[in-house]
Parts: structure tokens; C-alpha cells; sequence
């Protein structure tokens, strides 16, 4: 019997066909996993913090934090003030896809990690439900998510950027905004929760975190930069 060159190729299309849509079903199933040994991806930061954004993120310490009442990823109801008036409370905004949230996150983990029960960590997605979920599941976050799918919640906070770091005393003032990350500001958020909390700074590595600080993309609208 002949071998049909025509049957050959078609054959070898379709396993080759059939081998990347496995793949893809695969990788489609497979959890994203980040680590704090991954350094940022960059060697210069994608949203620079400018003089402004600090300026303006001094001048809010002092305020009051917005009322927030939000579902978490499992749909329980949480209310900011009240976990605010029970222990250090600390509030990181998330934008769903933002490499910035996606290389900061493990940091943010570790931290709350090594406070543990002592200190509330609530970080605010702009996502349904079900992307809270998977955020928190994807990136084994070991704190609640809230869902915000509406534009006006990071309004009133007041975060046109993810990666916005709020730290909230005991009657919901603001006593310190990060408009973004780094290894000093990091630091600066640990030691400062080992104030509030009268205990010695606990040891966390940051060494993989970017030396500038740097912030998120912007909520519910394209970057100004990228169309200048």
C-alpha cells in the first residue's frame, strides 16, 4: 500500500492541533503562582510615583476613610470600620490583571502573614464576586477580598491606581497612604504596624521588591501615558 502524501499532512495538522489545544486546556486550568523571589519585571517602574501622588497622599493623613461595606470573596458582608476598631487595619487596592498587583501581592502576603491575627489586611478588587475568588485563590491571598465592581468605591478613596496602600487607625483615620510600592516602603508599613502594635519590627524579606516605588494601572480607564 502507497503512502498518500495529502493523508500524511492532513494527519500531521491535526496532531499537532490537537497537542496545543491540550496544552492550552492545561494551562487555561493551571493556577497562577507568584512568589516573592520573583523580582519586579521590570527594571524601571511601569506607573512611576511622581512628587504629586506624594503630596497628595500626605495630605490625606489625618481624614476619615470612606464608609465601606463590601461583599469578600465569599460573599460575606465586611465593614471597614469596624474591623478598623479592633486592630491595625491595613487596605491595598487591587486591579484585576495588573502586573504591579500581580509582583506586589506576595509581599503584601508575607507581611500579613508574619503579623498573623494581630493586624486586619483587606485588600479591594474591582471585580464581581467571583473575580475577588479568584484572585484570592490564585495568589493564596491569606486575607479577605472585596468585590468593588463599581468605579465609585475607588472614588471615594480616592485611588485612580492599584497598588494604593492605606493604613487605618482605631477610629478609621487615615494615618498613612503609599501610592504605591517598594522595598523602603514595605519596610516602612512593617514597622509601623509594629508600633501600633508595641512589639519589635518582625523580620520579612524584601530584597526582591523594587528599589523605586512604583504604582498600578489605572481603574476603569486606559493609562495617560500610554496614549500621550
Amino acid at each position: 500500500m502507497k503512502n498518500n502524501p495529502k493523508a500524511l499532512i492532513f494527519l500531521s495538522i491535526g496532531i499537532m492541533l490537537t497537542g496545543t489545544v491540550a496544552i492550552n486546556i492545561l494551562n487555561a486550568n493551571r493556577p497562577v503562582v507568584v512568589t516573592s523571589e520573583q523580582p519586579n519585571l521590570r527594571e524601571v517602574p511601569r506607573h512611576p510615583v511622581t512628587g504629586e501622588m506624594k503630596t497628595d497622599a500626605t495630605a490625606r493623613q489625618g481624614r476619615l476613610m470612606p464608609a465601606t461595606v463590601l461583599p469578600d470573596q465569599s460573599g460575606q458582608e465586611v465593614d471597614l470600620a469596624k474591623l478598623a476598631s479592633q486592630k491595625p487595619l491595613v487596605v491595598v487596592m487591587v486591579k484585576e490583571g495588573c502586573p504591579c498587583n500581580i509582583e506586589s501581592q506576595p509581599f503584601f502576603n508575607q507581611i500579613a502573614r508574619a503579623y498573623g491575627d494581630q493586624v486586619q489586611f483587606i485588600g479591594i478588587i474591582d471585580q464581581e464576586r467571583a473575580g475577588a475568588a479568584k484572585f484570592h485563590s490564585d495568589f493564596s491571598v491569606p486575607y479577605p477580598i472585596l468585590s468593588a465592581p463599581k468605579e465609585s468605591t475607588f472614588q471615594a478613596w480616592d485611588a485612580k491606581q492599584s497598588v494604593y496602600t492605606f493604613l487605618i487607625g482605631p477610629k478609621g483615620e487615615i494615618e498613612k497612604v503609599w501610592p504605591g510600592y517598594s522595598r523602603t516602603t514595605l519596610v516602612e508599613l512593617s514597622s509601623l504596624l509594629a508600633e501600633r502594635l508595641q512589639i519589635p519590627t518582625l523580620e520579612v524579606d524584601f530584597k526582591m521588591a523594587p528599589d523605586e516605588m512604583t504604582s498600578g494601572c489605572y481603574f476603569f480607564r486606559d493609562d495617560p501615558a500610554e496614549g500621550a
